[in-house]
Order: structure tokens, then sequence, then C-alpha cells
């Protein structure tokens, strides 16, 4: 049981005795119980139930919504691993860099804080979220100074080099209404695939992993038609028909 769960094995399911510290494991049908002192804490702070939870229920926002824009099946999901701090949801597959995946790509980012909310209420959604707000302000910033793509505002307001430099205020309140309204769009997608989203994260909280073969029928079931792509498939504008 102990190299299964260094190794992050499938279908392990850890749970805590805290009365007695002790961490029961369960793999391949057999449980086993191991003592826990001092660092081993820090496992546990990643694999309590409510912890997990939230973080089974982030990450699954996380896939709905790429799943729903790009028709693409996360190659892997997961939150329960043998260390201080839980990995979850990752862009597996490359896109292209375009106006619309530049939007869809904000919209999959924020999914995950905007699913705690859905699920938990607001009062209880996680500071989780405080990275991928973080990397989505930095991603609509530079849709509108230095991409250009906000009609409005052509000039490249990030220019930094004296006698060019730009006031960047002029486009911090539409950066705002930006963020607001690609959540609010977020917001809708996720109400609309609710069940979608409860029951992906009810099997990642049974297995506390889902790889794209068991993501892919949960994502059918609720309507949705995606394929699975293997790692680093590039996410493109068929360009080359568009030409023709």
């Amino acid at each position: 049981m102990v190299r299964a769960l260094m190794a992050e094995a499938p279908g392990l399911h850890v749970r805590y005795n805290r009365a007695e510290k002790e961490l029961i494991g369960t793999y391949g049908g057999e449980s086993s119980t191991i003592k826990y002192v001092g660092r081993i804490d820090a496992v546990r702070q990643s694999n309590e139930e409510d912890v997990t939870a939230n973080i089974y229920v982030h990450e699954s926002g996380h896939a709905v919504v790429y799943m729903i824009l790009t028709g693409m099946v996360p190659l892997q999901l997961k939150s329960r691993v043998a260390n201080s701090y839980a990995g979850g949801f990752t862009l597996s597959h490359q896109m292209d860099s375009t106006k619309k995946s530049l939007l869809d790509k904000v919209k999959i980012y924020l999914a995950g804080g905007l699913a705690d909310e859905q699920v938990f209420g607001e009062e209880n959604a996680s500071v989780g979220r405080i990275s991928d707000r973080l990397e989505t302000s930095g991603m609509v910033a530079d849709y509108i100074r230095p991409q250009g793509y906000d009609h409005d505002y052509q000039a490249v307001y990030n220019a930094e080099h004296y006698p060019r430099k730009m006031d960047w205020k002029v486009t911090d309140y539409r950066v705002e209404q930006m963020m607001r309204s690609l959540a609010a769009d977020t917001k809708q997608l996720l109400l609309k695939h609710d069940r979608l989203l409860i029951e992906l994260s009810e099997a990642l909280n049974k297995l506390g992993r889902l790889d794209a073969n068991s993501i892919k029928p949960i994502a059918e079931q609720h309507g949705l038609n995606v394929q699975i792509f293997s790692e680093g498939h590039l996410y493109i504008t068929d360009y080359q028909s568009k030409l023709n």
C-alpha cells in the first residue's frame, strides 16, 4: 500500500483515523494501516475528505468547460497525491493562440472557482482560485493592450519605453468589464451543465483519479460530443480549409 500511495496509483482510496493517528488505505481489494506522525500531517492536509471534495469540484469545473469549448477530453483528472499539495487539472493539449482560443482559455481557468460557488455556495468558495484569477487577468489585459483584439483600443497600451510609454489606466476599466462578462458567460455554461459537473465530481471523489477513457462516457451521457486526443495535440483552427 505504501508503494501505491507514493506512486499515486489509480484506485487507491485513503482516509484518516484521527483518534489513532492512522492512515487507512484500500488498494486492490486489500486494506492497510500506517501510523503517521510529524511530516505525514502534510499528507493528511491534502487528503481529508472536505479538502479533497472541494478540489474535486474545482478541477471538475475546469474540465467541464474545457470539454464544452474545445470538444477535447482532459487526459487526466486527479487530486489525491502523496505529498503536501494537490495536483489537479492541467491543459494537456496545446491551444493555438487566437482571439477565440484566448477567451476560451480565460473561461476554462475561471471555471474552477465558479464551480466552487455553484456547488458549495458563494460564501464557501475557496481561495484556490487565486492563481486562476491572476492568470486570466493577465490574459485579458494582453487581449486588449498588446494584441489589439478590442476594436476600441488599437494602440499597444503596455508600451514601456519613453517617449512611447502609455497610460495603462485608460484600459483598466475595460479589462474589468471583460473579466465580469467572461465570468458571467462561464457561470451560464456551468449552470447549463450542472449535472455533468456533479457527476464528474462524484466520480473523481469515488476514485481519486480519472483518465480520458473514464471521463469521455460521462461527458457523452450528458450530451457533449467529445474526442480523446494524445498529449500535446494541437488545437487549431482549420486554416487550410478556410483558405481553399
